[in-house]
């Protein structure tokens, strides 16, 4: 199977899990919403505060989807290191299929580092395509992981808020205290991503074929 139809069936793929995904987000937040409703109704106000669950449980999902294009980002960007896919050319013919939902698979491929036009980029020999594409990875599992710090985050204020409410004391607001690491490790957890990418581009550096400026140029565009 060609590298093409390869990297199609995986976005046909991804695109489905990531509608499988919706769907459970859907579910679980209805049922939350349905809980708050019932507790309205009885007049249970520690029940009430269910609705702070909305919060961890949104963002456990956001992290899952993060991590499923992770995962489909870098099964694409494997072969067009290796020069068996021009993502020009590729994306083009992604956003041409009626089959996949336009606004899901766009901004997927929004995600994808872009050479410009097809005759710069298969211009771009394997070395920079590398740093490239370790750049690109880095960036977006450093976002990830960001996510996954964010959801942990959020339950833990909401456990902390909850045991408030059923103890009925302050004292276990003490806990959000903790939070003020936050800022903390979200910057470990970027300069950890930050030096991974730059001892893999190191490496591509001191390869044949690499184009300092073809890196910095795709580089920056990367978002």
């Amino acid at each position: 199977m060609s590298a093409y139809r390869t990297a199609i069936d995986d976005t046909t793929a991804a695109v489905d899990r990531r509608a499988g995904y919706f769907r459970n987000q859907i579910i679980v937040v209805v049922s939350i919403a349905a809980l708050v409703a019932a507790a309205a109704f009885f007049w249970s106000v520690q029940a009430l505060w269910a609705w702070l669950l909305l919060v961890p449980a949104c963002g456990l999902f956001f992290h899952a989807d993060s991590r499923l294009v992770n995962r489909w980002r870098s099964d694409v960007l494997r072969p067009w290191v290796a020069r068996e896919l021009d993502l020009v050319a590729w994306c083009q013919a992604i956003g041409a299929n009626p089959v996949l939902p336009k606004e899901t698979t766009g901004g997927m491929l929004a995600t994808l580092p872009i050479a410009g036009d097809l005759v710069a980029e298969q211009k771009i020999l394997a070395s920079t395509r590398q740093a490239i594409a370790a750049s690109c990875l880095a960036i977006h599992r450093a976002k990830t992981d960001v996510l996954l710090l964010d959801a942990i985050a959020s339950g833990v204020i909401v456990a902390i808020l909850l045991a408030a409410l059923w103890l009925r004391r302050w004292t276990p607001l003490l806990g959000l205290t903790v939070l003020v690491l936050l800022p903390v490790v979200r910057a470990w957890i970027t300069r950890r991503w930050q030096k991974q990418c730059e001892a893999a581009v190191a490496a591509c550096r001191t390869e044949a074929g690499f184009n300092e400026e073809d890196y910095g140029r795709i580089r920056a565009g990367i978002r």
